[in-house]
């Protein structure tokens, strides 16, 4: 019975001085103290000590406390809890550790796809909606995907089916019965022999209609395209800079691997072929094209148009259709359209600051080992009216040093004038302008029982990135 006694008597005074060291309370005030600083003072006040692995205390940066006569427990949680580390009290010692990171609940769900017969579905895309998250149903139709907890839905998609959306909510299993997709097959494509129903159509073609080359902006046709089909790429070609009267190279399946032919065949032979109205014709007709004269353009993009135009298509074909009379009262079309395009950045041709070109001309000058022998010989040898050669402004500076007509202090001041030049400024102010566009358009069309007729007048004036540089067409 003592002994009992005794035992429940140790327990009680452990207990209570446990209880006593979480509720001593703290007064201190500490800038830019580390945990261990910390620790320490808290230590000289409390007597509790503490135990904790370096590795656990060593990133958290340098902190402030400031408490009066706060309990150990919530000084603790206030200065270490919020910087990721638990507290835990044992035996009249605090141990440090990371704080475990809560675990993220996730549930499994699983279910069958079939169609509207009840046969199974292989290959449906099941996606949670809005992520990446997703799997795909097996030859069984079946499928499981986890997901984390929250409010989702699955998306359910095939081709030639309907889409299909379930919410998840609480269900673990989600059996989908998808519809088949009912879609009208009445297009045709034009490819410039004769029109062909889309779905007996087995090449690769998109067809582009007037609205949409003018959605993408009808400038020029041949841009318009690059920007509605991405298989219709414009080659940039910065030699010819802003001529308005380059063409550009286009291409839609890519670069022959044979090249040096351009010159033999006068023109690039990795450039799609051009038909206007069933008739063969260049690019710089299409590129000049009124885009208000056209009603269709269909992009051949795959090698089976060479079986109408020969080894040439290869590369693809551009049929373009004009636009014909309709309805028998005269219809009269005027539009008006500006574009203005302002300054490319020049940031990304990394010009050398006027700065850095002195210190070069500088530099190079002073470790000419012709300099250094004579300064006086090395420019009379430039100055050879026999051989002259070029001599910049700094070296000119450099010569009237040498000649003794300044000192060196005045040759320093001219270099820093000549720094506050910024000549990129000056070359965009002086010789380059926002580049401005006006298109003019007319269009008079009538359609008759025998005949019909469109008649369509462009003016266009363009002025270049560079000053007093126009056309007009």
């Amino acid at each position: 019975m003592k002994v009992m006694f005794f035992l429940m008597l140790m327990f009680l005074m452990q207990l209570k001085a446990e209880v006593f060291s979480q509720n001593q309370a703290l007064t201190l005030k500490m800038k830019n103290c580390n945990v261990e600083e910390f620790l320490s003072e808290v230590r000289k006040q409390t007597g509790v000590r503490f135990m904790f692995r370096q590795e656990v205390v060593k990133d958290i940066p340098r902190f402030d406390v400031e408490v009066s006569r706060t309990p150990l427990d919530e000084v603790l949680e206030k200065t270490l809890g919020t910087r990721g580390l638990e507290c835990v009290f044992e035996d009249g010692v605090v141990i440090l550790n990371l704080r475990q990171a809560q675990s993220v609940k996730e549930k499994r769900v699983f279910g069958v796809v079939k169609d509207e017969t009840g046969h199974v579905l292989p290959g449906v895309t099941v996606m949670l909606k809005g992520t990446t998250v997703g799997a795909s149903t097996d030859m069984d139709g079946k499928y499981s995907v986890v997901l984390p907890e929250g409010v989702h839905t699955l998306v359910f998609t095939m081709v030639g089916m309907e889409t299909r959306e379930e919410p998840v909510g609480d269900r673990t299993e989600i059996n989908v019965s998808m519809k088949e997709e009912v879609s009208e097959m009445d297009e045709v494509v034009v490819t410039g022999y004769f029109n062909q129903a889309k779905n007996s159509f087995t090449g690769a073609a998109r067809t582009i209609t007037s609205e949409e080359l003018q959605t993408a902006g009808n400038q020029n046709i041949l841009s318009a395209l690059q920007n509605i089909d991405p298989s219709f790429v414009k080659l940039e070609n910065n030699q010819m800079g802003s001529n308005p009267n380059a063409i550009p190279d286009f291409q839609i399946r890519g670069a022959g691997s044979i090249g040096g032919m351009r010159d033999e065949y006068s023109g690039n032979p990795n450039m799609p072929v051009f038909i206007v109205d069933g008739f063969e014709t260049t690019a710089e007709k299409v590129f000049d094209m009124d885009p208000y004269r056209v009603s269709t353009i269909t992009l051949l993009k795959d090698a089976a148009a060479t079986s109408l135009y020969g080894v040439r298509a290869s590369n693809g074909v551009i049929v373009v259709t004009t636009k014909r009379g309709t309805g028998k009262k005269p219809n009269i079309n005027v539009s008006a359209n500006f574009y203005l395009n302002p300054l490319p950045s020049l940031d990304y041709c990394h010009y050398a600051s006027t700065s850095d070109i002195i210190d070069y001309e500088r530099d190079y000058l002073i470790n000419n080992p012709n300099y250094q022998e004579n300064p006086l010989d090395y420019f009379d040898l430039l100055n050879d009216i026999k051989a002259p050669s070029y001599i910049s402004t700094v070296d000119r500076l450099y010569y009237r040093l040498a000649k003794g007509e300044i000192t060196e202090s005045q040759l320093n001041a001219s270099l820093d004038l000549l720094r506050k030049n910024d000549y990129r400024k000056a070359y965009r102010d002086e010789l380059q302008q926002m580049n401005f566009v006006q298109d003019y358009n007319l269009s008079l069309s009538k359609a008759g029982d025998k005949s019909n007729f469109f008649f369509s007048a462009r003016y266009e004036n363009e002025s270049t990135y560079n000053k007093n540089n126009s056309f007009d067409k």
